[in-house]
C-alpha cells in the first residue's frame, strides 16, 4: 500500500528508526541492557550517594562507625572496550579529585594531594566490558533460587520511558556467589540487605538508571543512584602532561 511505502522510504532515509521489541520478562530486560552495553563504545555515567555507612577506618575487621557520605558524587566517561576513563568526583562534599585511567595506568590527583596527578602502582583500575560484565553478573545473581526480579509499571527516566526491574537480595546473597566484601568494611555488613531497582529505556534497551538502597543491621541506610547517557558516543581519553605528573616516589 501507499502508506506502507512511505513508512519503508521514511526509514531508508532515518526519519523513523525501527522499534525495540515489547520486553515482559526481567531477566530478558536486563539480558538486552547487557546486549546493548556490550556493543556501545562508551558511555556518561553520573552518580551520587546518600546516606551513611558503617566503616572501620582502624582496618579490624568488625565494628567500625557510621561515616556520612551525602554528597559523594561522580562523574565519569568510560571507554568501554579498552577500559579507559576520566572520572572527576567528591567525596562528602569534602575531598575533590580527578581519575584518569589511561592503557591499565591509574592517574590520581586530590584536593589533599596538590595540583599534580600521581601514578598509583596497583590502584584498580576500571576493566574493559565493565558494564556489560556487571550486568551479566546481576544475570547470573538471577539465577540463584529463591531470588526473583520483579517487573515493576514502566516509569518516566533520562531515556524518557523505561522498564523498571527490582530486585531485594542480602550482601549474604553476593558472598554466596564469591563476591566478598571490600578491605575496610566491617563483616556486619554482610548481614545487609540490598533493594535494587534497574532502569532500561524501553525504546532502545539500553541502561538508564539504576538504585541500590543498602540498609546495614544497624538501621543506617545508604542509597547509590546512578544514570546512564552518551551510549556509544566515543570517548577519548589522554594520560596527563608530564609536567602534571609527580615525580616517583
Amino acid at each position: 500500500t501507499l502508506s506502507l511505502l512511505v513508512v519503508l522510504v521514511a526509514m531508508a532515509c532515518g526519519g523513523v528508526a525501527p522499534s525495540k521489541p515489547e520486553l515482559t520478562d526481567p531477566k530478558a530486560i536486563i539480558a538486552a541492557a547487557a546486549t546493548e552495553a556490550a556493543a556501545a563504545q562508551g558511555v556518561h555515567v553520573d552518580a551520587s550517594v546518600d546516606g551513611r555507612l558503617t566503616l572501620d577506618l582502624l582496618g579490624g575487621g568488625s565494628g567500625g562507625g557510621p561515616v556520612d557520605l551525602t554528597g559523594t558524587t561522580a562523574a565519569a566517561d568510560l571507554e568501554l572496550r579498552g577500559g579507559d576513563a576520566r572520572v572527576t568526583f567528591a567525596i562528602a562534599s569534602a575531598i575533590r579529585g580527578e581519575l584518569l585511567t589511561v592503557d591499565g595506568v591509574a592517574y590520581l590527583k586530590t584536593t589533599l594531594s596538590g595540583p599534580q596527578y600521581q601514578v598509583q602502582e596497583g590502584f584498580p583500575t576500571i576493566p574493559p566490558n565493565a558494564i556489560p560484565a556487571a550486568l551479566n553478573t546481576l544475570l547470573d545473581i538471577l539465577e540463584e533460587p529463591g531470588l526473583e526480579p520483579v517487573k515493576e509499571a514502566d516509569v518516566d527516566c533520562a531515556a524518557g520511558t523505561c522498564y523498571r526491574v527490582s530486585l531485594a537480595l542480602t550482601m549474604a546473597d553476593l558472598a554466596e556467589l564469591g563476591m566478598e566484601l571490600p578491605a575496610g568494611l566491617p563483616a556486619e555488613l554482610g548481614e545487609a540487605s540490598v533493594d535494587l531497582t534497574v532502569d532500561v529505556s524501553r525504546e532502545t534497551h539500553r541502561l538508564s538508571g539504576l538504585e541500590a538502597v543498602v540498609t546495614q543491621a544497624d538501621g543506617e541506610a545508604l542509597t547509590l543512584v546512578a544514570t546512564f547517557s552518551k551510549w556509544d558516543e566515543p570517548v577519548t581519553v589522554e594520560a596527563p602532561p608530564a609536567d602534571e605528573v609527580a615525580p616517583a616516589g
